[in-house]
């Protein structure tokens, strides 16, 4: 998956997770709940686009389960061209403004470490906040013994650790606006719950509402620490510590997490299967799909014997799986020069079997595109490394694959 998809998959993901959280979970009392939430919510986000797509690499033509000897495996098509920049001069642009905006907003965050450092060092009076295991106090303050309390929930809670989490989550997704809604949401999400516990400590509810009513000072927002007087929050702070408590049923909301986190994995599933059908579109395919699977079948010693194809219970593997053998293609694969020169471009069909003891063989091409190239594409399956090889039960059999390989040269833009 290029960066592009898996930066958009991302930001998708982030959007359609916090709108169930802004429309079903924002207003209920579980403020640990609804912590927990926007955490695995963004983790989610970023890890949906790296799960796997199993089911991706091979197309599979299975017959006979009868005779557990040999299978036809279709394999997508791998593309070779020059060592020449093919990359579209807008994604070059968007990728420029993308780093430009990361590097801008990471020497940002840089500088507020910096201020919060100098405020750790000099701390000023009638001023409360923590960060991480620091806890700055003013003793001389009217319920320094409550608001003590108040910062010993952040410090226990690791509250700092999701201030910087979604702070770098930020300089990754920095154009995207409901990133700074995470960012606000945590913040009062981390209020909400410290102000729940210090005032059940103090035992006074609307006590402690007109001790957050009596501070006026309060820490720069833009430092990075859990700021007892934070004023922007006040009102809501105060709303949310006077609020009914949730019943514990809807707590049954949060379970609508799974269903939408597996949606959005069907989705990114089905963009990520149409960029790879878009990218393996072509006639390679359809050569193999077009010819009788008998004419590709593994002749015996035995004159005229033909292996059936069927179903293996264990497929080959190469050592790390697919994608390492595409990679292993990749860089394997050499331009040849007097095929560069000539201009010549197109698809070598091939087939090769995986023996039971995992080596390559009968590497043959199919149909041919020109001495050379087809002399590089057997020349780089020869040389693969041992595959695991498949199995019918605890059987190692032969397994046959027919793979396309696109030869293509750089094409230069027309002058005008």
């Amino acid at each position: 998956m290029n960066w592009i998809i898996y930066i958009l998959v991302v930001n998708s993901s982030l959007l359609l997770f916090y709108l169930l959280y802004k429309l079903l979970l924002e207003k209920e009392t579980f403020f640990r709940l609804n912590r927990y939430y926007l955490i695995t919510a963004a983790m989610s986000a970023m890890l949906i686009p790296l799960i796997p797509q199993d089911w991706l690499p091979l197309q599979k033509d299975l017959l006979n389960e009868n005779n557990p000897r040999e299978i036809l495996i279709m394999l997508s098509e791998v593309s070779v061209s020059p060592l020449k920049s093919n990359t579209p001069v807008w994604i070059s642009f968007a990728l420029s403004i993308y780093l430009a905006g990361g590097i801008f907003f990471t020497l940002k965050l840089f500088r507020r470490l910096i201020q919060l450092r100098k405020i750790i060092s000099e701390p000023l009076s009638g001023v409360a906040f923590s960060f991480f295991s620091f806890k700055c106090v003013d003793r001389r303050l009217v319920g320094a013994a409550i608001i003590d309390r108040h910062e010993e929930v952040h410090i226990r809670h690791l509250h700092s650790a999701d201030i910087i989490f979604f702070e770098i989550l930020a300089i990754m997704c920095w154009f995207n606006p409901v990133i700074y809604a995470y960012k606000k949401s945590i913040v009062q999400v981390h209020e909400f719950y410290a102000d729940e516990i210090a005032s059940a400590y103090q035992g006074d509810k609307s006590a402690y509402a007109m001790l957050l009513l009596s501070k006026a000072l309060r820490i720069n927002p833009q430092v990075l620490t859990n700021s007892f007087f934070n004023e922007p929050l006040l009102k809501t702070r105060i709303h949310m510590l006077n609020k009914r408590k949730s019943a514990k049923p809807a707590a049954l909301k949060y379970a609508l997490f799974v269903p939408l986190c597996a949606g959005t994995l069907l989705l990114t599933s089905a963009t990520l299967t149409k960029e790879t059908k878009s990218e393996n579109s072509g006639t390679g395919n359809s050569y193999f799909a077009s010819t009788p699977l008998n004419q590709f079948g593994l002749q015996q010693q035995e004159p005229g014997k033909v292996y059936e194809f069927v179903k293996t219970d264990t497929q080959p593997e190469f050592p790390g799986g697919m994608k390492k053998f595409y990679e292993y293609l990749g860089a394997s694969l050499k331009y040849p020069e007097s095929a560069a020169k000539n201009k010549v471009e197109g698809k070598v069909f091939l087939s090769y079997i995986v023996e039971t003891d995992g080596k390559i063989s009968h590497v043959k091409v199919e149909r041919g595109l020109n001495a050379a190239l087809d002399a590089e594409a057997v020349r780089v399956l020869t040389e693969s490394p041992n595959w695991i090889p498949g199995k019918v039960g605890n059987t190692p059999v032969r397994v046959k694959y027919n793979i396309p390989i696109h030869f293509g040269l750089t094409k230069k833009p027309a002058k005008a």
